[in-house]
């Protein structure tokens, strides 16, 4: 069993990201900065993850029952729908989505070219 961990944003901050600017909104320009990778910013994408799970932008979205990373990835993209719990809104699983294993507590970000482990517990 995983549970998965994603950003998401309000209404009033996709407003104030438009009308005043990236800026503006701390959590999307990390979430913006996934997609760019460490040429942006030059932070790694466990970089980010990290400091976006420091600052608490994170929100358990749901829990997979799987057995590893790669079934998370598979489930959250093309299903089957009856191995996910929701207990958010949730988007496609994709690069900086946090995952933490039931058992280990093990925690992944989800990079651009598979998974970085991230040497930390998840306090979300």
């Amino acid at each position: 069993m995983f549970d998965v961990y994603q950003i998401h944003l309000t209404k009033e901050q996709f407003t104030m990201v438009n009308e005043i600017g990236p800026e503006s909104v701390p959590a999307y320009e990390i979430q913006r900065d996934f997609s760019f990778g460490p040429d942006f910013h030059g932070k790694e994408t466990h970089e980010l993850a990290s400091e976006a799970l420091d600052k608490n932008y994170y929100k358990k979205v749901a829990t997979f029952d799987c057995d590893d990373v790669r079934e998370v990835f598979q489930i959250g993209n093309i299903g089957p729908e009856e191995r996910i719990t929701r207990h958010e809104q949730m988007h496609s699983v994709s690069i900086g989505d946090v995952l933490v294993e039931h058992n280990t507590h093990n925690t992944w970000v989800v990079g651009r070219y598979g998974y970085q482990e991230l040497n930390r517990e998840v306090a979300v």
